[in-house]
């Protein structure tokens, strides 16, 4: 049984022209590609050559058309996620000499980036199959913290699957994981006002928390004379949601996110903002005092206690998950940051 599989992503210069150099060669706990087709079932016919049969399905299904689904997980290292983030329709401006600073916004529909994968899923025995996925883009993106460590997961969707040229070059992921002990994180109260912070990495912090970018993706595009899709246009438009829990949470908190403010008096249909600044880094340095870091600047969400996930334990301690969405209040309504060693993607 093969041990190894390879999955490496990069960045197309147009649609339509798959990257052939700039591959991103990643470490993942599991990585999935393949084709889906959509399917039409046989259709009762009668003719001179019809007989009768007690039988529903006289025939296979037809193959109409397929798409490229892929999925990647693992834990969080600084180069294939930077990928990925482009891949959600992000622009990526970047600066620096030694240490990249790569500051990704959210990109028009127009400028959404395409990317090309390879997967060999057998890469320890020799395999000669290794695919290519062109055309594709990230349709979800989760980053996950708790106990554990820090993951990421993907989806993606891609318009057409081939073998790869077998000449496309990469560059091997670094082993410097980003850890849950580093970084820093702040939850902000009423950021506009007067802001007060209610959990952050030195007070009050998460015993846990996930972020999840969802980016879906029109799979009705499909012209005549062609097994593949034409395009992959934003269905509804970016989301981007999650939550932190376990976070030691006082009555005044309480009040705040849910009675419209710390003088509340019942329970108020007026939202107050939050923002949000998540950030984990690596023990390792790029240069002195610049360690590989992501960082995720979300300046206005609204946030609320799930009262399905309140836990008292003890005479004190009480513990509340805080699930939140991102809303458009801002001219950036988010920004990753991400500094490593790569130049361009």
């Amino acid at each position: 049984m093969a041990k190894r599989a390879t999955f490496k992503v990069a960045k197309q210069s147009a649609k339509g022209t798959a990257a052939t150099t700039g591959f991103h060669c990643g470490l993942y706990t599991t990585t999935g590609l393949g084709e889906n087709w959509e399917l039409v079932p046989d259709t009762d016919e009668h003719g001179c050559t019809t007989a009768s049969t007690v039988f529903r399905d006289l025939s296979a299904p037809t193959r109409t058309f397929y798409t490229v689904e892929g999925n990647a997980e693992g834990f969080l290292y600084p180069n294939v996620i930077g990928v990925m983030i482009l891949g959600l329709g992000f622009a990526d401006s970047v600066s620096g000499t030694t240490a990249k600073t790569h500051v990704m916004t959210a990109a028009s529909a127009t400028a959404d980036p395409w990317l090309t994968i390879l997967h060999d899923g057998n890469a320890d025995v020799g395999s000669t199959l290794e695919r290519r996925a062109k055309d594709c883009r990230t349709t979800k993106l989760k980053i996950d913290a708790d106990n554990n460590g820090v993951k990421w997961s993907a989806d993606v969707a891609g318009l057409s699957l081939d073998t790869s040229l077998g000449t496309e070059t990469s560059t091997t992921e670094p082993t410097t994981r980003m850890l849950r002990s580093l970084g820093t994180f702040a939850l902000t109260f009423d950021p506009a006002g007067t802001p007060v912070v209610i959990s952050s990495n030195s007070s009050n912090a998460p015993r846990g928390l996930s972020l999840t970018i969802d980016n879906p993706t029109s799979k009705d595009d499909y012209p005549l004379w062609s097994a593949a899709l034409g395009d992959l246009p934003r269905d509804s438009g970016i989301r981007i949601e999650g939550e932190f829990s376990g976070i030691p949470v006082q009555y005044s908190v309480y009040k705040q996110l849910m009675w419209g403010g710390a003088s509340g008096t019942a329970p108020s249909a007026t939202w107050k903002d939050c923002s949000a600044d998540i950030k984990f880094t690596t023990a390792e340095e790029i240069t002195t005092g610049v360690p590989y870091s992501l960082q995720f600047t979300l300046p206005r969400i609204r946030a609320w206690l799930d009262p399905d996930n309140y836990k008292r334990t003890g005479a004190n301690d009480g513990r509340w998950t805080i699930k939140w969405q991102m809303y458009v209040g801002t001219s950036t309504p988010v920004t990753a940051t991400l500094i490593n060693s790569v130049a361009t993607y």
